[in-house]
């Protein structure tokens, strides 16, 4: 017969390996979800399915928003 001690033991590592290959499943399929996610985006990016709004785009500087005064102008105001 087993005596306490090493039925203990013997239980104790039984249930970390079982835990342990159930905590390398949830990772495992955590990795194949956010690989999904990354194939999903690269593809949308290859494709230019991405629409950005008029609010979340980036400053251009085409448009000359700003008023400059003429160069006599600034001359006159130093003196």
């Amino acid at each position: 017969m087993i005596d306490k001690e090493l039925f203990r033991k013997t239980e104790g590592r039984l249930y970390r390996y079982f835990r342990s290959l159930i905590e390398i499943d949830k990772l495992e399929h955590k990795a194949n979800v956010l690989e999904e996610q990354e194939n999903k985006i690269r593809q949308d990016i290859a494709e230019m399915n991405i629409f950005l709004e008029e609010e979340s785009r980036s400053i251009t500087y085409i448009r000359n928003e700003y008023k400059t005064l003429p160069q006599d102008l600034v001359m006159q105001k130093r003196k």
